[in-house]
């Protein structure tokens, strides 16, 4: 049974209970959090798990190209979502349907600015390989996993490294091993020495020599791989100090210890928050359509509520995510 509204509102529902609804949307928080907490566990029991001085520990948020400051501004973001979803509450409480409105769009466009970031977080690391499956693995000395990488999945790793080496140094390999003719003469030596001085062009040098020797294997063209853009890393620090110019990273499929891995949480953690929070906008899309329609009225307050909790609680979750895969 339904009651009219003379202004042209949704109708109420009567006889409803809004502390069961109430009770229903806590319940079903409690089932969100504990699939979380189970996710985030995991990640960390991971990342703690291969943590050792084998030189091979979790990536970092540098080696990755995770930037803090864009998982920081994205829980800003959130945080602001949140506190406007509560004005809204409370506007709706007091009967001002049109701030509450105007607060839910507002709302709705910071979460639109959230998943923006994400978004161009998702196409960056897509566009340098940051992704499972994608990541050259870089092993420990010796490791009977490396074996296993070599003649299983890091083949094809090793087949989207080849023309980043041959685009990088293939020419200068060929001329320096006499494999191809220049039009103007010049040593090899003098050629190898100039090769040398540039990181990208000697990892070239280095992997297809032993690619051409039938000596290369995936693991180790990985760990090349890293060891070369490490060395940029470490020597890009001091750039500024020194006021001498950063290198760039070397173009190449990255290659990480536990790469895939990582990758694989962040993947996990960052996409089912941003499904849930896709969610949150869809529940208070409904009161937001309702107040352009001029159909806001206080009988969705109870639904409002929920909406809320329900958004307060992808917020928090975003601190467990930016923990995982931000920090480090």
């Amino acid at each position: 049974m339904t009651i009219e509204s003379p202004n042209g509102e949704l109708p109420a529902p009567v006889g409803g209970d809004p502390g069961a609804g109430r009770m229903g949307m806590w319940l079903f928080l409690g089932t969100e959090v504990i699939l979380f907490a189970a996710l985030i566990t995991a990640c960390v029991v991971v990342r703690l798990g291969v943590a050792g001085a084998d030189g091979g520990g979790w990536p970092s948020a540098a080696q990755t190209r995770m930037n803090p400051w864009l998982g920081l501004a994205n829980g800003g973001i959130l945080c602001l979502g949140s506190a406007l979803v509560a004005l809204a509450v409370r506007s709706l409480s007091a009967g001002d349907t049109d701030r509450a409105t105007k607060r839910l769009i507002a709302a709705l466009a910071a979460a639109g600015c959230f998943l923006g970031i994400e978004g161009y977080e998702v196409t960056e690391k897509f566009g340098t390989g940051l992704f499972p499956g994608k990541i050259g693995e870089v092993f420990p000395e010796g490791a009977a996993e490396a074996k296993r990488y070599d003649e299983g999945p890091g083949l094809a790793w090793l087949d989207r490294l080849k023309p980043s080496l041959e685009a990088l140094g293939g020419k200068e390999y060929r001329l320096i091993t006499g494999k191809e003719k220049a039009a103007v003469p010049a040593g090899p030596a003098q050629m190898l020495d100039s090769v040398r001085r540039n990181p990208g062009k000697n990892l070239a040098y280095e992997i297809l020599g032993s690619i051409d020797k039938g000596e290369a294997t995936p693991s180790g063209a990985a760990r090349r791989v890293f060891e070369a853009n490490e060395a940029v890393r470490v020597s890009n620090t001091t750039a500024d100090a020194e006021n001498r110019f950063r290198e760039p990273e070397i173009p190449v499929p990255p290659a990480l210890p536990h790469g895939n891995l990582w990758a694989t949480c962040w993947v996990v953690l960052a996409g089912l928050h941003g499904i849930h929070l896709v969610a949150a906008m869809v529940a208070l899309g409904v009161p937001a359509m309702a107040g352009l329609l001029g159909r806001l009225g206080p009988n969705r307050l109870a639904y409002l509520k929920n909406a809320g909790l329900f958004w307060h609680f992808v917020t928090v979750a975003w601190i467990g995510v930016f923990l995982v895969v931000y920090w480090g």
